[in-house]
């Protein structure tokens, strides 16, 4: 795609993606035992590991995991910047767990103006991208998947 020097030339943190790019990135990452490349199967289980405990939520490498089923003030009130950039004691997992199917599996992201959300439960195979061009706080975001996820069950 080519695309005129402005704000829409420079990918979020260097990706440019289509729906059937990111339907195929979500499906990966809620089952990574069907992808027939081992080097991608095995990023994505080292990515969803569990490696930090802090309170009711998981630290990966990337993504936050909140055991399955799980309460929706927990994950919306979670990701509040006020939470999300504080200093919160973490216990370390050692070894690291592996990932679990009966997680919410999330990741808020947001640059330049937009902003995205992605989370999902792999036991139910279910998940949402969502993506904006406009940085709308986090719990606002992690509140519509919810309520758009909780229709979709």
């Amino acid at each position: 795609m080519h695309v005129s020097p402005g704000q829409l030339d420079a990918e979020a943190y260097g990706v440019k993606s289509s729906l059937v790019d990111m339907t195929r990135w979500i499906e990966a990452n809620m089952d990574a035992s069907q992808m027939q490349d081992k080097t991608l199967r095995q990023g994505i289980e080292i990515a969803q590991a569990r490696y930090w405990h802090i309170g009711d939520m998981y630290q990966g490498l990337g993504w936050e995991m909140l055991n399955w089923p799980v309460n929706a003030d927990s994950i919306i009130n979670g990701s509040d910047s006020k939470v999300a950039l504080a200093a919160l004691p973490a216990v370390e997992v050692n070894p690291p767990a592996p990932a679990v199917k009966a997680s919410w599996v999330h990741k808020t992201g947001s640059t330049g103006g937009f902003g995205s959300y992605v989370a999902f439960v792999p036991e139910k195979n279910l998940g949402i991208v969502m993506l904006a061009n406009k940085s709308y706080p986090n719990p606002a975001r992690v509140e519509a998947a919810w309520r758009i996820l909780e229709k979709l069950q």
